[in-house]
């Protein structure tokens, strides 16, 4: 990514985007990339563009090929003084000739410019989500409670984004950490539209510093849809493909074998965020078996998020994906892990599922602490509006959407999964199927 301007607005600053490569093969891959996301409707946590184009480049912009230029060099100096001995007699026949291809290719890069797909995007990253795990190593190590909760705010945005795709039958199917991107969210301004700096866009080291001392480190992206599926709009339009229908498998008509692949990457993302590695790496045979949860390797318990994110990954991971957690679900549960309610406070009201007490009892408890919780909320803005200097955070308006949206029924539900014990596995299964969470506010 590079930084731009526009001439006329310079106060607003763009990304570049270009394409690594000139391959035919490379280039669709980035045009289907850009398909995708202009098929969907503007997300906060969905790279969006604002143009694309093909544009010579200078070769000064394209350190790879440079690089890619110096390995093909190095390997051209292996060869033997043999081979260098039998090539001599051949080169000196035609060294008037490489001097005129070697002018004529002189003036050919004299402007150093090579044609690429150019994409200009609003958000200028600072880092990948690669990037935060790898500096936040120590940081996990020494404030566990700070990194988790800074993880789970990010796998919160994730999921938002990845909710929004569902609709329009959009499976990003390649989630990995490079491929999540960290933009600047300052306070107040959740959006990137401050008028004295509209994308927020500074330097990458404030951003990075930011980010690891704020308790929401930054406004995640999800960008490369290069491997993104996408059911066709045509299986319910073109009469030719309903006519066809009766050939097809069912896994193809409904594209089941995609529809739960990103649930999944999810929970290998809360590995790696945690400094653990893929579980599937680590035994490949995993997949080939009916693993249980009880197979995947647990996650050390370094905070009081550290539990959670354990049962949310185990759900994410579950081996058949008609019992594994929807995206949705997935929310509901980082939602409910950051900002409660909480188990304790149950026990502390005397009305835990161990002491026996009524339905009507947890519900009366989960309805006091939402009316308590948005109160308290509404009274945060209150205060803030007040003082100038002191704003919304982003971890605020994603606490704000979490509580505009819960319900009791939601509530109930999710604080129960999470409690779930490995070995009621099969039972919570079933019962995440019965969990009908509302639609979590637009972002």
């Amino acid at each position: 990514y590079y930084t731009a301007s526009y001439a006329k607005d310079p106060l607003v600053s763009y990304a570049i985007k270009i394409c690594r490569s000139d391959m035919n093969d490379t280039q669709q891959q980035f045009f289907h990339s850009l398909a995708v996301r202009q098929s969907l409707p503007v997300h906060f946590n969905i790279q969006q563009d604002c143009g694309h184009f093909l544009a010579d480049v200078p070769v000064r912009m394209l350190p790879w090929e440079e690089e890619d230029e110096d390995g093909e060099e190095n390997e051209g100096d292996t060869e033997t003084n043999a081979e260098r001995g039998g090539k001599l007699k051949d080169s000196q026949a035609s060294s008037s000739n490489d001097k005129l291809e070697e002018a004529a290719g002189n003036l050919k890069t004299a402007g150093g410019l090579r044609s690429r797909v150019v994409v200009i995007t609003r958000e200028v990253p600072f880092q990948t989500v690669a990037d935060f795990v790898r500096a936040g190593s120590s940081r996990h190590e020494s404030h566990p409670e700070l990194y988790e909760r800074q993880v789970c705010l990010l796998l919160l945005q994730l999921c938002s984004g990845l909710e929004h795709m569902k609709p329009y039958h959009v499976t990003h199917c390649d989630l990995r950490l490079e491929n999540l991107l960290l933009v600047q969210c300052q306070p107040g301004n959740p959006w990137n539209l401050d008028f004295l700096e509209p994308n927020n866009n500074s330097s990458s080291n404030s951003g990075a510093s930011a980010a690891a001392t704020t308790t929401c480190p930054a406004r995640l992206i999800i960008s490369n849809f290069s491997q993104a599926k996408q059911k066709s709009s045509l299986m319910a339009s073109d009469p030719g493909t309903l006519r066809n229908r009766s050939r097809l498998a069912p896994e193809i008509i409904t594209d089941t074998q995609y529809r739960k692949c990103d649930e999944f990457q999810t929970g290998i993302l809360i590995y790696e965020m945690l400094h653990r590695p893929n579980p599937f790496e680590e035994a490949p045979d995993l997949k080939e078996q009916e693993y249980t949860w009880e197979d995947l390797p647990p996650l050390p318990v370094r905070s009081l998020y550290s539990q959670g994110l354990q049962q949310l990954a185990r759900l994410l991971l579950t081996v058949n994906p008609s019992e594994r957690i929807q995206i949705s679900e997935a929310r509901a549960c980082l939602q409910c892990l950051l900002w409660g309610p909480r188990e304790d406070l149950f026990q502390a009201q005397g009305c835990s599922s161990v002491s026996g007490a009524t339905a009507c009892q947890r519900e009366a408890t989960l309805q006091n602490w939402l009316d308590l919780k948005r109160t308290l909320m509404m009274i945060k803005f209150a205060e803030r509006s007040l003082d100038t200097a002191c704003s919304v955070s982003l971890e605020d308006w994603l606490c704000c959407q979490y509580l505009a949206s819960a319900t009791i029924d939601t509530l109930r539900l999710v604080v129960h999964i999470l409690q779930l014990p490995p070995q009621t596995q099969q039972n919570q299964t079933h019962l995440a199927h019965t969990l009908h969470l509302t639609q979590s506010q637009p972002l």
